[in-house]
């Protein structure tokens, strides 16, 4: 049976403060497309240079295994930000997953 899922994804990616507003915005119309998730944008600064080094989101999905809702939100995340015309990232820096406490409005049911 499944289950709701809060996932935090950040992915290894270099992109300056000018990017990572376009990025952020396109990300956020990318995944209007997709209302079975609830997405929002993160980023992790290197605050002595100001650019970004890994970028990210916080998806709320449902799914049947805790690595189910991590594989998923990791391709979201990746879709979104290359339909936001970022490039291809670096790797997976961070995942965090919870369950449960997803507003089920949130996952269209």
């Amino acid at each position: 049976m499944a289950s709701d899922w809060e996932v935090d994804v950040q992915l290894l990616l270099d992109v300056t403060d000018g990017e990572w507003a376009r990025l952020r915005e396109g990300m956020a119309e990318a995944m209007e497309k997709e209302p079975q998730y609830e997405f929002v944008p993160t980023a992790t600064s290197n605050s002595p240079t100001g650019a970004f080094f890994s970028v990210g989101a916080t998806v709320q999905i449902s799914a049947e295994t805790p690595g189910e809702a991590a594989d998923t939100a990791v391709a979201v995340t990746r879709q979104a930000i290359q339909t936001a015309g970022g490039s291809a990232d670096r790797g997976v820096t961070e995942i965090n997953i919870r369950q449960g406490d997803v507003d089920p409005r949130l996952l269209g049911r």
